[in-house]
């Protein structure tokens, strides 16, 4: 497989993911914005952060439209040497007035799931591919997804957990590099160095299908067996 542009290698070679989204333009307004952020964006990006907070100071010291139309640049919650993180797409309107990700409704099913399987919240570590907001709570756009891809990247190298659980298709698509949907993608597990991946349904999605709640519990308890191995 190849990279698809010589700035992804230089992103992405220590991750080993590389396909990069091609998705349609939504906006010219927005795209113009992004790639004006995004030029500024390479000089923070050419080297690899040695700590955390190495990463979340650069992260919030990010100029991106997105932080225009919220409150807070949501980075992570949970500790650093944490065996499983949870990457969610991006802050909903509780975590943005709050600054932290998962505490509105969503994170309450998501906390409930990791109770029923004996995993507490402040065991995990917590984060989203996307830092900010989006208007509205629509979807990330594919630029703003590639213009955090370096520091969700650098974030998933420097917690280095045992298994990552992807909520949703944005994060899904975002870290696997698929362009499948979430409903065929979920149920396998994936590698990414040494790190068990296993995408499953974004929670606000359960929360409007509960009949899918189980096949999530299965993605959470397949989560549980990789963490013992």
């Amino acid at each position: 497989m190849k990279y698809e542009a010589n700035k992804a290698k230089k992103w992405l070679h220590a991750f080993g993911v590389i396909h990069l989204l091609e998705e349609n333009q939504q906006g010219e307004d927005i795209q113009t914005k992004t790639r004006d952020a995004k030029q500024s964006q390479e000089t923070q990006c050419n080297y690899k952060y040695s700590t955390l907070e190495e990463l979340r100071n650069a992260v919030m010291h990010l100029d991106h439209p997105l932080k225009n139309t919220c409150k807070n640049t949501v980075f992570s919650s949970g500790p650093q040497d944490a065996r499983l993180m949870i990457i969610g797409e991006a802050p909903g309107a509780d975590e943005d007035e709050q600054g932290v990700p998962f505490v509105g409704e969503s994170g309450k099913l998501v906390n409930n799931i990791l109770r029923s399987i004996n995993i507490a919240r402040d065991e995990v570590y917590v984060t989203n591919v996307i830092f900010w907001r989006p208007p509205k709570n629509r979807p990330p756009l594919p630029d703003e997804v590639e213009f955090c891809r370096p520091y969700f990247t650098e974030h998933i190298r420097l917690i280095s957990p045992k298994v990552i659980l992807l909520l949703g298709a944005v994060a899904t698509k975002a870290i696997l590099q698929k362009t499948s949907g979430i409903t065929s993608l979920r149920g396998e597990t994936h590698k990414i160095g040494e790190t068990y991946v296993i995408p499953t349904f974004h929670p606000s999605y359960l929360l409007r299908s509960p009949t899918k709640k189980y096949e999530a519990m299965l993605d959470f308890n397949l989560a549980v067996q990789y963490l013992k191995i």
